[in-house]
């Protein structure tokens, strides 16, 4: 008796979305200086891993943030900056109290905009990099 191969077949679904997620700090203010830039940066790279997103590239600006990520299907863009968003406010503020002080209340405006890419990542990835000379020579 033959034995049959079976593929074994989930009802996930397989893929990623790329997506372009932008956000704002509260009251614009530039607050993402320094080492609270670099511990932003990791925060919210720790935060899409554990997500199960690739994350492509982040730049932390003072004022915003720009991130170029891949999202699995099982998870709305929505949903990744609604838990970015709260888990880096959550620890930027407990790690630099400071920044309670200028910001009472949360760190990120409530809006996030979001743009899907495709063809075009490489241009998305080197306008993300390229933010520093974009808002006038601001440094990491």
């Amino acid at each position: 008796m033959k034995s049959k191969t079976f593929k074994k077949r989930t009802k996930k679904p397989v893929g990623l979305i790329f997506d372009h997620i932008n956000f704002h700090t509260k009251y614009n203010r530039k607050v993402l200086l320094n080492d609270i830039r670099k511990r932003c940066e990791q925060i919210i790279q720790n935060t899409l891993n554990d997500l199960g997103c690739k994350c492509v590239e982040i730049n932390a600006q003072p004022n915003h943030v720009h991130i170029l990520v891949g999202i699995p299907l099982t998870i709305t863009p929505s949903n990744v900056a609604l838990k970015v968003k709260s888990f880096s406010s959550y620890h930027l503020r407990k790690e630099f109290p400071n920044l309670k002080k200028q910001i009472p209340k949360a760190l990120w405006t409530p809006s996030s905009t979001h743009q899907s890419v495709g063809r075009d990542l490489v241009k998305v990835i080197t306008y993300i990099k390229f933010q520093d000379k974009h808002h006038g020579g601001q440094k990491k």
